[in-house]
């Protein structure tokens, strides 16, 4: 696990630049640097290493092929790479280096080429390759985007890193915010690929590779793995499984994966927090092991958040050597501020602080942490699923609904949560209501549906600057694929890495193996959702190593007291962000419009705080960044 950087320029670029840029992000890497050049084309790598595989200097990077041909800057892990090893000595007769994932990778290009070699891999991943005979600068992503890659490009450069903040060192970069990403974020709290906060950078996409002809700078993106083709609503055919043949077949996927996962040569654990994913993958780890895992699990003194004392349960039960912390609101609100930091991109999940705390908390005695993140974008974890059949069980044979009994059926499930239903239903939300009713394809109703859910005042009122002023559209993928492709992306992954990160902790994520992805995709959508449970088929392997009564309790999720926060703690903060002098100076929201949502969550007391949330931290992130 690493941090990566480096460009191409047309013309020369200072020395200095390559060791700035990584210097920015020296806490993906803090063991070791390296930097490599072609000072014929301009062609620049940069490295910064957390040493997991191969300690020694012989894992060193940025690091050349044996034939001299390909050079090599990645950050992650290939898990396979011993299974990969045999395959390739089976065809060539290598004299390895070392004992590195990356030298694996190297000569596996060289043998069956860049594509194959892709499909070959099974990891995380985010690397640059420079092919010398070529002359072409390729940079690859893994399949579900567990690893990070930003580039940017003009007419006389193209840079890539793991994060913004090196590109922002390059010196031909602009600062221009995109307008569209930040309506996204302001919406959604992310910002889903390809965009980006700024203009002309990107990331690349879960499953593609890039590939740039260095004499001409023309690049050309390919996928060389997509989710979509694989489902049951793509190209794929759904699994003719019993449930039961499910469920063995299941528990023989995540087992090999969280086995192939373990292989490490620095001390390694897991985060618990006593759900269902979390605990499926700390009793598979303690099978496979012969000494006691390390398990980490933070809890909260407010007893509202805090679930720590069914995360020590399920460790006793399972025997792990495990650690928890008791955290505290100020604790917590003191994290507040490093926000910005970690995360270089405008981000605003919430559980972004408690993600921080607990890899601050591994860190004390591992190097590399195992997670359960993925189980409920691939198993229907989520409440909204649930909901979704609610509405769509309730909307059944309805051909029209009257407005006053639709709003005490959505409140009946949602509360006043959705702000569209705290004050008034506007037209066009109720006309989506009326699409959702009478549109009979079940995917575009997930669409209707999944767009009302993240729907908000921005979309009606576009508080954005008119000079800024995007043309938003909701992306949304298949039914129950939306999350995989977005969510799961640009949030939830995107939360640990950086939170992680920072703490230069490597975190792993079992349930994004290929087989696993590719077994889920597959899946019939009622053995996910079975006897009114959420992710049955994932509980019924679970339940095989640890008690249902352990386990079985309300979905409470890593939350924190945002509201209260922004309402107490943190109002002199976001007031001061938000000031009137602050808005105008700034000229990219309209002003009224940031006075309106402050009076109606501090004074009329809306629950606004998402959307408060997301300016502070907006406020926070360009205070950092452009100012």
């Amino acid at each position: 696990m690493c941090g990566i950087a480096g460009y191409i320029s047309k013309s020369r670029v200072a020395e200095e630049v390559i060791y700035s840029m990584l210097e920015s992000i020296k806490h993906r890497g803090p063991d070791s640097d390296g930097t490599w050049q072609d000072t014929q084309t301009n062609v620049v790598l940069g490295h910064k290493r957390l040493a997991i595989l191969d300690l020694s200097e012989s894992g060193h990077q940025p690091m050349i092929s044996h034939s001299g041909r390909y050079v090599i800057t990645l950050n992650g892990e290939i898990y396979n790479y011993l299974e990969l090893k045999s395959e390739i000595e089976s065809e060539n007769n290598i004299n390895w280096k070392g004992s590195s994932d990356t030298e694996v990778l190297l000569e596996l290009i060289e043998l069956y080429g860049l594509k194959v070699a892709l499909e070959k891999c099974i990891g995380m991943f985010a690397f640059a390759l420079y092919d010398k005979n070529e002359l072409k600068l390729f940079i690859a992503r893994d399949r579900i985007g567990e690893k990070p890659l930003y580039y940017f490009t003009d007419t006389h450069s193209f840079v890539f890193a793991s994060e913004l903040k090196p590109i922002m060192k390059f010196p031909s970069f602009n600062k221009e915010i995109n307008s569209t990403a930040l309506n996204e974020f302001l919406n959604l709290s992310y910002i889903n690929h390809p965009n980006s906060i700024f203009e002309n950078t990107y990331k690349l996409e879960p499953g593609y590779y890039l590939d740039l002809e260095v004499n001409n700078f023309t690049f050309t993106k390919h996928c060389y793995w997509d989710s979509d083709k694989l489902s049951k609503f793509g190209d794929g055919i759904e699994l003719d499984l019993s449930y039961e043949e499910s469920v063995n077949k299941l528990d023989n996927l995540i087992e090999n994966s969280v086995k192939m996962q373990m292989r490490t040569d620095v001390p390694f654990g897991a985060f618990l927090s006593g759900g269902v994913d979390s605990s499926l993958v700390v009793a598979l780890m303690q099978k496979n092991s012969t000494t006691k895992i390390n398990t980490f699990s933070i809890g909260f003194e407010d007893k509202r958040y805090d679930e720590s004392v069914f995360a020590k349960s399920v460790a006793d039960h399972i025997g792990t050597n495990h650690t928890d912390l008791i955290l505290t609101n100020d604790d917590l609100s003191k994290v507040v501020s490093l926000i910005p930091k970690m995360y270089d991109e405008p981000f605003a999940d919430s559980s972004q602080i408690p993600t921080y705390l607990v890899s601050k908390l591994a860190k004390e005695k591992v190097t590399v942490s195992l997670s359960g993140d993925g189980g409920d974008e691939l198993f229907y974890g989520y409440n909204h699923y649930f909901l979704f059949y609610k509405i769509l069980s309730f909307t059944s044979g309805i051909k029209e609904i009257p407005l006053k009994l639709f709003i005490k059926f959505i409140k009946s499930l949602f509360g006043n949560k959705l702000y569209f239903l705290s004050k008034e239903l506007n037209i066009n939300n109720y006309n989506k209501i009326l699409n959702f009713i009478k549109e009979k394809d079940l995917i575009e109703k997930y669409k209707i549906y999944f767009n009302l859910l993240t729907n908000s005042i921005l979309i009606n009122n576009n508080i954005i600057q008119d000079k800024n002023k995007p043309n938003y559209i909701l992306k949304s993928d298949v039914f129950g694929y939306y999350d995989i492709k977005t969510i799961l992306v640009n949030d939830i992954l995107v939360k640990v890495d950086r939170a992680a990160m920072y703490n230069s902790l490597e975190t792993r994520v079992p349930f994004l193996d290929k087989e696993v992805v590719e077994f889920s995709l597959r899946l019939p959508y009622n053995y996910k959702y079975r006897n009114n449970k959420t992710k049955s088929v994932l509980r019924d392997v679970l339940y095989r190593y640890v008690p249902s009564n352990l386990i079985e309790r309300k979905k409470q999720g890593f939350s924190i007291p945002i509201e209260n926060w922004l309402r107490n703690e943190l109002k002199s903060n976001v007031l001061e962000l938000l000031s009137d002098e602050r808005i105008l100076k700034q000229g990219i929201f309209k002003l009224e419009e940031i006075k309106k949502i402050k009076n109606e969550f501090y004074i009329d007391k809306v629950n606004r705080n998402v959307l408060i949330w997301n300016l502070f931290i907006f406020q926070q992130w360009y205070e950092e960044y452009l100012t």
